[in-house]
């Protein structure tokens, strides 16, 4: 993550949900269903599904709220390609 501020400065928000307590757990939703709705996708999270979701698509990578990972990290190489193609 820092390489990425380095380079990119603010022009990319690099933020991390967690959800352990109740308000977590709303902020995380919030920020999901706001990036699936940015990503063209009309599915929409609550607490009832959020589990079944994260427990087979996490982590959820989003580049200025669009989604360009799900399932699995991307290396180095492809979050500053995601990033470079988010910008231009």
């Amino acid at each position: 993550m820092g390489e990425i501020k380095e380079t990119f400065g603010n022009t990319v928000k690099i933020e991390t949900v967690e959800y352990e307590t109740v308000s977590q757990l709303r902020h995380a939703i919030e920020r999901l269903n706001l990036v699936l709705k940015a990503s063209g996708n009309d599915f929409v999270v609550f607490p009832k599904n959020f589990p079944i979701l994260m427990s087979s698509a996490a982590p959820i990578v989003a580049v200025n709220d669009r989604i360009t990972s799900v399932g699995s990290v991307p290396s180095q190489e492809q979050m500053f390609a995601h990033i470079e193609a988010a910008l231009s």
